[in-house]
């Protein structure tokens, strides 16, 4: 995963950037890491199901039917075979 930069620049009110730098807070930083994680995870259940067989997918739809949240019928899929 790709390194996010520890500064961005600052935006007036009206949107015009005034080149200040301002630190990303924490925040920030792991909220822009957790929805890499989300894409990532994203496209390998994708790359997934395009390599699955009927059968696989039948069982796939399984496992995220019976899941709580997202993100654990990604992980369960992610598991699969």
């Amino acid at each position: 995963m790709a390194k996010l930069p520890a500064f961005r620049t600052l935006r007036k009110d009206d949107g015009e950037n005034d080149g200040e730098i301002a630190p990303r807070t924490d925040s920030t930083v792991l909220y822009h890491q957790e929805t890499e994680l989300y894409r990532l995870a994203t496209l390998a259940l994708i790359e997934k199901i395009r390599r699955s067989n009927d059968e696989e997918i039948q069982e796939l739809g399984r496992s995220i039917q019976e899941s709580n949240s997202l993100s654990e019928a990604v992980q369960k899929a992610l598991e699969l075979k």
